[in-house]
C-alpha cells in the first residue's frame, strides 16, 4: 500500500500501518519503492508457510491441530 499522506488525518496511513503490522500487506513509500518491492517478496513468502505469519501465537505453537481445535472451539 502507498497511502496519500497528503489527505486530511492521514486515516490512509494509519489504515496503511496497521494492516502492514499485521502482515496483511506491505506500507510502502513511493520515495523508497525498491525497498517496499524487498519487504512485498518477503511478506509473499511468508504466506507461503503454514501456518500464516499473522495467524496467532495459538496457532504458531499448534500447527494445523491448532487452527482446528480453535476453529471448533477446543480452546484451554
Amino acid at each position: 500500500m502507498v497511502p496519500n499522506a497528503e489527505l486530511l488525518d492521514n486515516h490512509q496511513v494509519e489504515l496503511a500501518e496497521a494492516l502492514a503490522q499485521q502482515e496483511y500487506v506491505v506500507h510502502g513509500k513511493l520515495d523508497d519503492l525498491p525497498k517496499a518491492l524487498e519487504d512485498a517478496e518477503q511478506l509473499r513468502q511468508r504466506q507461503k508457510e503454514w501456518p500464516p505469519a499473522n495467524s496467532g501465537v495459538h496457532r504458531k505453537a499448534m500447527g494445523l491441530k491448532g487452527v482446528l481445535d480453535e476453529e471448533m472451539g477446543f480452546l484451554d
